[in-house]
């Protein structure tokens, strides 16, 4: 099994996670969201490819991906 911590983000203000995707896969066993001070998006996979994740940002109008 692999960990793979794609997303890896540091913003001067804090943000609100409302919503994060993952492209799911059928060797793909775990999906967990971490908060503390930071948040973390951990996907534990085995094979490839590796899942892609993604963290949307809202801002008016539209979504952008971080």
């Amino acid at each position: 099994m692999t960990s793979s911590n794609a997303i890896n983000v540091t913003y001067g203000e804090l943000l609100q996670i409302t919503r994060f995707e993952v492209e799911i896969f059928d060797t793909v066993s775990n999906v967990s969201l971490i908060e503390n001070t930071t948040a973390e998006i951990r996907c534990v996979a085995e094979g490839w490819p590796v899942p892609r994740m993604s963290l949307n940002q809202r801002q008016s109008p539209s979504h952008r991906s971080i």
